[in-house]
């Protein structure tokens, strides 16, 4: 492998429905596009075949890389899913609008525009919730992406018990789904399920 091996050069996928990549900004540009690229396909790779199957060596040989420039930037498997943990656009762009319909619409954003991505990345976290370092991050991103802004949004004296009892509704129900997989939730489709589920996470945030 030559010089050239900080800086991966062939372009990364970016798969649908899972949270950004976190990367640490750095001075050097070459580190950062091997960080970013790194982060990309161990998104990826954790999305398709779990977290237990995904190895620091799968994500380098898929790169073309030394496995120990991914345990350079990232030090551990467990630091590189931490690393990748964040909210989606989509769902942040769900927050904007009339807060009549906002719990359909982070429904929708969750189950719909997201859809599969979601609940198998939810379902990979699971899988290592007994890290307290995941279980932290987790409520960081809960905090930061969803309790925040709908906290800011709701007029009521309690509106971080409101924001944190629609975000453990929404919490429970990719639960359900995405771990219990209980089919019958979703046997009528995902439309037919937000239907029935939007009033009750709006009457929350009403």
């Amino acid at each position: 492998m030559d010089s050239t091996r900080n800086t991966v050069r062939a372009p990364v996928r970016e798969a649908a429905g899972r949270p950004h990549a976190d990367v640490t900004a750095t001075d050097d540009p070459a580190v950062e596009t091997t960080r970013a690229a790194i982060a990309r396909v161990a998104a990826r790779q954790f999305l398709e075949a779990g977290y237990g199957p995904t190895t620091m060596r799968g994500i380098a040989a898929e790169l073309g890389i030394d496995p120990s420039l991914v345990i350079h930037h990232f030090k551990s498997k467990e630091n590189l899913l931490l690393s990748i943990l964040g909210p989606t656009p989509t769902v942040l762009d769900a927050l904007d609008g009339p807060r009549e319909t906002l719990g359909r619409r982070i429904l929708e954003a969750l189950l719909v525009s997201v859809g599969e991505g979601s609940l198998r990345f939810f379902a990979i976290l699971t899988q290592v919730s007994d890290s307290e370092a995941v279980r932290a991050r987790l409520r960081e991103v809960f905090d930061e992406a969803l309790i925040g802004p709908l906290r800011a949004r709701l007029p009521h004296p309690d509106a971080d018990l409101r924001a944190r009892l629609a975000a453990a509704a929404l919490r429970g129900l990719l639960y359900s789904i995405a771990i219990v997989e209980d089919d019958a939730l979703t046997a009528d489709g995902m439309p037919a399920l937000i239907d029935r589920y939007a009033p009750a996470v709006q009457a929350l945030l009403d």
